[in-house]
């Protein structure tokens, strides 16, 4: 051994990796990459100088090397760190200290394997002996994780150490070691390391990891009490430290030396804990002996200061296992708990706690909240999902977080004078001043408006409150996992224990030892459901059906008779009751009260002499299926309680309706009447159709649309006779002008086309009112065929019926057949002004948007514009306007849009139609921008990016996200103009989400697109290739999808994808459509000037120029077609030093924020360069490079770096800054999606 041990640490690393572990938005990949950025190099120079690691230690590794390579090594580390600390902007040092022994390798040998660690005292075996060995891969799902380059995790680890006295050597502490492996191995504990170093031993363990276990905290303090008791039974002084705390748990290191390890400031707190913890006793910090609070007594021995840790720790001493852990339910919850809890602490935290009913989720939540101090409160949902009921429940007990407010009492004065519920909710949950927790359960029934605030909540960011949603299906509350939620999120889905789960339950709750074969048939029969063991062992033990036997549990009666499952058990009792008490019922509140009622438990425990005349009415009513003779003592009672429950039913249904009663005599109440109804409803009685329409008839005079809507919807669903539904359906136009949301929708569709037989002529404006809901909300053309086919034989063949066709043939992509159809009103109908103004807007919009005829366009917009001089009626001109508007925003003639939508703002301001206003916003905000570039004028790009966040703003306030994909994005563009790419960026992806919520048609692939060209631009080409993958097969196709095509014939070569490309591009050209086409010119121009394509060039310019001659184009891309001309003339060398220069500087200033004006102001300082003028050529560079830094134009960055370097600019500064540029080019060609842009990005 000529070589020397180092032990290189780095200071600062625990500290850096803590803060990226903490902050939720950052994934495992950031922490492997910071490992990677910092020891990777330094490893690959210890192997180059033949030396090897011996072990990585956390924040630092301990490696040998020959004096002389030392430097290199150091030297490499230094690097690095520099690197680092300049990028994430940290402040990390490195420290390299010689080890005062040289160190050996030992192993234990173990049934298993081999763990090899090392030691001052001399062994009879080498380095090259072991060093095949070294990389840990036991267990071997470690290996998969290594082939698979698997990032890690980010998650709680029950993580501990085990200090052993430096006194003992390794041949006294064989048999020790041995036993430490072999039981580890056993219980699925992983053993990282056995390191011998200043402070004695240090033995890393951990539970529950690489390999999932279940209880993982409780099996690891059993492990190390059994590892206790051999170092007693050894005469050996250990102590062993715990935590339960996040951290990173993956593959670091690279080809040469890798391992499976834990990183964070838990890792070293448990090593911390160890050191200073009592000997012989298992002592953690809080979070793991709260974890273990239902199965472990732990007492606190003090709060202790650590290094590198700010605050106090308060650490804890196991004393004993806890007897109430014997009749625990939460066998199996304890990593739950300690997930639950870390979650909790997170600053803006949504936890979701689901499972079946009975499976413990209010127990649970309980628990986990059992000694927290921060106020709470719990709301359940309603079934019957009133508007507003979440809200108004938090709303009416506000009281409860009178202390989350510095002034309670004005807050409440305040809120009090707010008349809107919306408003009133959204003041007061955005005025917390200290932390609160609102827990929302049975989350499966939460309302739509409710949803709807808790949506802006979430993706508002509102500060100071905390989350938990409870329920048994949590489908419906997805909003809370989006992208676009500024709150942590974490689920929860608690399930039925396994057998190890029954088997302990059963243990703890009868004392008795369980048999392996009635583990597994009460496993199969419970599924594991906490409740359903709970009461199936209660009533067992009452009926005295347990006894121990040798020592082991057992069953007097047979388990195979026992009912199979919770849900058996509860849709026996209720099989035969009305639905909505049944979806009642369901929630698992409601089973848990039906269970702990004295009377039910009393009627399932007692026995009856003679049961046949219970159980044959059962078996006649089909409420039981099986036969008489295997029926066990447990469904006889059952039976009973059955039929004790019908009775018992009738007595509350009488006692409803008598409520009822007394409500609706509030006759002048439509709370009053819709409350009636409930009752009425909810005893089955058919009053509750007329409570609920008088309460509709009430709401509609107070102007209440949110709660007549609810009425009538609720109307829809009772059972009422023929009549009272054509009553029923007949008030849903006038009602769903005002407010509609989809579930009253389908409602109305299902009961139309029910009750179709029995309408009349004259009920042509219900089938029209729901089929364009149809059409324009859940835009299903199907069913709204099928709704014309019944107004076809029911109502005839009118003006509606065949302005229903048309419209539905348009939404089908069949202009042409619309045409016809608008064709065939024009000939057989005589139309009002109104009528006929509607007629001529819908066939121009046909026109205009759905064809590329051009000519009848003009002849009908001038029809339209007769129309419109015959009418009246202000809203019908303000649509008329808004559509022109429309109209001359397309073909970019943007002084007649701003004349029409002048005109409309007098009427939008007047009547406080805010969509309109907001439409009219976007509008002015295009022709600013437009101006902006005609001009030159800053105030007209200032006025642009101000209307654009107005619009923004105020729908951004009510989380509108019907039109929030369209405005954000616009938004978007706004911020590329004012050239800051990386809001741009922000609000597209921001854009795209809001899309994605509602399943926007043009918004998502919209902005696919827009983000795969960003990409493309700025050299991630590999991530914007894979995203033009998706948008060729995404659901909906728009215009621009063309330029899907274009990327993949530049990924490929191959012809087909162009072709496909300029297909769509002429289709919607024929229709004036001309950003297809805009793009395409961009790309390929793009294209040949980086291969250096002069005819390549040439022949897009003419194609542009020929383009800009046939259709109307904004002024900025007209601009855009001058730079090309421009770089075409210098690419060529045909340019004029002065003239062109001039011409350079005149579109500099157009400010187009484009990779064009990069392009043409490096290809002007190549130009001047190779004509000897060298500072202005330089200075030209300069200036490209300042615009393409600014945009994050990475390749045209590192581009022109790498040219200034190689005309003589080889100053530091600039050597530096090109290897700089080309190291972040290189990190952005290999990103693979938009998901590892934006990180990127972000970062």
């Amino acid at each position: 051994m000529n070589g020397r041990f180092f032990f290189a640490d780095i200071s600062g690393f625990t500290k850096t990796t803590e803060m990226f572990i903490k902050k939720t938005q950052y994934g495992p990949e950031v922490i492997r990459d910071i490992v990677d950025s910092i020891f990777n190099r330094a490893i690959e120079k210890i192997y180059k100088e033949s030396g090897y690691v011996v072990l990585f230690a956390g924040d630092g590794i301990l490696f040998y090397l020959k004096d002389e390579a030392i430097d290199g090594v150091k030297s490499e580390f230094e690097e690095s760190i520099f690197e680092f600390n300049k990028k994430m902007s940290t402040d990390l040092g490195i420290k390299i200290d010689q080890m005062e022994d040289p160190l050996y390798p030992h192993t234990v040998k173990t049934k298993e394997r081999e763990f090899i660690y090392f030691h001052p005292q001399k062994s009879s075996i080498s380095y090259e002996d072991i060093k095949d060995k070294i990389n840990l891969d036991f267990p071997k799902i470690i290996r998969e994780m290594r082939e698979k380059n698997a990032f890690g995790e980010l998650r709680e680890i029950p993580a501990g150490f085990i200090n052993i006295s430096g006194e003992k050597n390794p041949n006294e502490l064989k048999e020790f070691f041995e036993h430490l492996i072999s039981e580890a191995d056993r219980e699925q504990i992983y053993v990282n390391k056995i390191e011998w170093a200043d402070k004695g031993w240090m033995v890393l363990v951990a539970c529950g990891l690489p390999v999932s276990v279940e209880n993982a905290p409780l099996k690891l303090l059993r492990y190390m009490n059994c590892i206790i008791k051999k170092a007693e039974e050894d005469g050996i002084k250990i102590k062993a430290g715990c935590t339960l705390r996040k951290g990173y748990a993956g593959i670091i290191g690279n080809q040469r030396r890798w391992e499976y390890t834990f990183i964070g400031g838990n890792i070293n707190l448990a090593a911390r804990i160890a050191v200073k913890g009592r000997e012989m006793k298992v002592c953690s910090d809080n979070a793991f002996a709260e974890a273990l609070s239902s199965a472990a007594v732990f007492e606190k021995i003090g709060e202790f200061s650590f290094k590198g840790i700010e605050e106090g720790i308060e650490v804890f001493s196991f004393l004993k296992y806890s007897e109430e852990s014997k009749t625990s339910l939460f066998v199996g919850r304890e990593f739950e708990t300690a997930s639950a809890k870390n979650a909790l602490a997170e600053v803006s935290p949504c936890l979701v706690i689901s499972g079946e009913g009975g499976i413990g989720k209010t127990h649970f939540v309980n628990s986990i909240l059992k000694y927290s101090s921060v106020p709470k409160m719990t709301v359940s949902c309603s079934p019957k999902r009133e508007p507003f009921y979440i809200a108004m429940k938090i709303l009416l007990n506000m009281r409860i977080f009178k202390k989350c407010f510095d002034s309670y009492e004005s807050l409440f004065l305040k809120t009090a004078k707010i008349q809107s519920v919306k408003e009133r909710f959204k003041y007061f949950i955005s005025s917390f001043d200290r932390e609160a927790i609102i827990i929302i359960d049975d989350s499966q029934y939460i309302d739509v408006e409710s949803m709807e605030l808790l949506k802006w909540v979430l993706f508002e960011g509102v500060k100071n409150i905390k989350f938990i949603f409870m329920g048994r299906d949590v489908s419906n509350i997805s909003f809370i996992k989006s992208k676009l939620s500024k709150f942590s999120f974490l689920e929860l889905p608690l399930k039925g224990f396994s057998e190890i789960g029954v088997s302990d339950f059963l243990l703890k709750s009868t004392l008795f030892k369980p048999k392996t074969d009635d583990v597994k048939e009460m496993a199969r029969i419970s599924d594991g459901n906490p409740l359903f063991l709970s009461q199936i062992i209660s009533f067992m033990q009452r009926e005295d059906m347990i006894e121990s036997k040798n020592g082991f549990l057992n069953f007097k009666s047979r388990i195979k008779d026992f009912p199979y499952s919770l849900k058996e058990l509860i849709l026996v009792k209720f099989d035969k009751f009305p639905n909505q008490t049944k979806s009642f019922v369901e929630t698992g509140a409601v089973i848990g009260e039906e269970f702990t009622n004295s009377v039910a438990l009393n009627s399932i425990g007692s026995m009856e002499e003679n049961f046949e005349d219970t159980i044959m009415p059962a078996v006649e009513n089909r409420i039981l299926s099986r036969k008489l003779e295997t029926v066990s003592m447990f469904y006889h009672s059952i039976i009973k309680q059955t039929i004790f429950d019908r009775m018992l039913k009738k007595r509350i249904d009488e006692i409803c309706v008598k409520v009822g009663d007394e409500m609706a005599k509030n006759s002048d109440n439509p709370f009053m009447l819709l409350q009636a109804g409930d009752f009425y409803a909810s005893a089955g009685n058919m009053k509750a159709f007329d409570m609920y329409i008088s309460a509709v008839n009430l709401f509609r005079k107070e102007k209440n649309a949110v709660y007549a809507s609810h009425s009538l919807n609720k109307a829809f669903l009772q059972n009422a006779g023929i009549e009272k539904q054509v009553e029923a359906i007949r008030l849903y136009p006038d009602i769903s002008e005002q407010h509609i949301n989809k579930e009253f929708l389908e409602n109305a569709y299902e009961i139309l086309t029910k009750i179709q037989d029995h309408l009349t002529k004259n009920d042509s404006f219900v089938f029209e009112s729901i089929a364009y809901g149809l059409l324009n909300i859940l835009r299903d053309t199907a069913k709204a065929k099928k709704l014309m086919r019944i107004y076809k034989k029911k109502i005839g063949e009118g003006l509606g019926y065949y302005m229903l066709k048309a419209r539905i043939e348009q939404d089908n992509e069949s202009p042409n057949e619309a045409l016809r159809t608008y064709l065939t009103i024009k000939k057989n109908f005589k139309m009002t002004p109104e009528e006929e103004f509607k007629y001529f807007k819908a066939v121009s919009s046909t026109y205009f948007f759905h064809t590329a005829e051009r000519k009848n366009l003009a002849s009908y917009l001038k029809k339209l514009e007769q129309a419109a001089k015959k009418i009246k009626n202000e809203h019908l001109l303000a649509e008329y306007r808004d559509f022109m508007t429309s109209v001359f925003l397309h073909t970019n003639e943007m002084k007649k849009a701003e004349i029409f939508a002048k005109k409309n703002l007098v009427y939008a301001k007047k009547s406080g139609k805010t969509d309109l206003l907001t439409s009219l916003y976007n509008t002015f905000a295009i022709i600013n921008s437009n101006k902006f570039f005609v001009t030159k004028k800053r105030k007209y790009e200032y006025l642009s990016l101000k209307y654009h966040k107005k619009i923004y703003e105020i729908y951004r306030k009510d989380m509108n996200l019907s039109i929030l994909p369209l405005i954000t994005t616009n938004l978007g563009m706004a911020y590329l103009m004012a050239g800051d790419a990386e809001k741009n960026f922000h609000y597209l992806y921001e854009g795209l989400l809001y899309g994605i919520e509602v399943d926007h048609p043009v918004e998502v692939p919209y902005n696919y697109i827009l983000l795969s060209l960003f990409m493309y631009e700025r050299g991630a080409e590999m991530a914007a290739f894979n995203l033009s993958d998706l948008i060729i097969s995404y659901k909906h196709k728009i215009d621009i999808g063309s330029t899907a095509y274009f990327l993949k014939y530049l990924q490929t070569g191959e012809r087909k994808y162009h072709r496909k490309g300029m297909l769509i591009s002429k289709m919607y050209m024929k229709r004036q459509n001309t950003p297809p086409l805009q793009i395409y010119y961009d790309l390929m121009f793009e294209k040949y000037y980086k291969e250096g394509d002069v005819n390549g060039m040439k022949s897009v310019v003419k194609q542009a120029e020929s383009f800009e001659q046939r259709v109307n184009i904004r002024q900025n891309v007209k601009n855009k077609y001058k730079q090309m001309r421009l770089i075409l003339e210098i690419e060529s060398d045909t340019a004029q030093i002065n003239k062109t220069g001039k011409l350079v500087e005149e579109t500099k200033n157009m400010r187009l924020n484009s990779v064009i004006s990069i392009m043409m102001l490096f290809s002007f300082g190549k130009f001047l360069i190779r004509k000897n003028i060298n500072e202005e050529g330089i200075q030209k560079i300069i200036e490209a490079r300042k615009l393409s830094k600014k945009l994050l134009f990475f390749n045209y960055t590192a581009e022109i770096d790498e040219y200034l370097v190689k005309v003589g600019c080889e100053g530091k500064r600039f050597l530096k800054q090109s290897k700089k540029s080309h190291d972040i080019l290189e990190k952005v060609s290999i990103l693979k999606d938009l998901e590892q842009f934006k990180a990127f990005i972000e970062k």
